[in-house]
């Protein structure tokens, strides 16, 4: 069954390679969402291939190459996924980082260590409900 024609539950992309921290997302998460998790920027690509995607929570420093280099791409012109909200989750807390991300044109810019599981779920509840 294609999840794109379904009735289903908001899908969110987590973009993490940490199993701590994603065991405690995808956790809270999945109380609301239908979490997805990729713990590399093409396993990202993948999975926004194969499904809808309505959130995408990323992390910067990942295996392969960084995430900024998955935002750039998501937001190029001739992307189809340039409209999906994304939430930076990082533990970087410098203005360069932040700076760059919000030219990329992210949504939200959460550093890891300032939010708890619980309520990095209601920033993208306040966000899903928004869109």
């Amino acid at each position: 069954m294609d999840d794109k024609t379904t009735n289903h539950k908001l899908t969110v992309l987590l973009v993490e390679d940490d199993n701590f921290i994603t065991t405690f997302m995808v956790d809270k998460l999945t109380e609301h969402y239908h979490p997805i998790v990729a713990a590399t920027t093409s396993a990202a690509e993948a999975a926004l291939k194969k499904h809808h995607i309505d959130l995408i929570a990323l992390d910067i420093l990942l295996p392969e190459e960084n995430g900024f280099a998955l935002l750039e791409r998501l937001r190029s012109e001739d992307s189809p996924y340039k409209d999906i909200p994304v939430i930076i989750l990082t533990n970087f807390d410098n203005q360069e980082d932040i700076d760059k991300a919000h030219q990329l044109g992210v949504t939200e810019y959460l550093v890891k260590s300032e939010f708890t599981p619980q309520e990095i779920v209601k920033k993208i509840d306040a966000l899903l409900k928004r869109s």
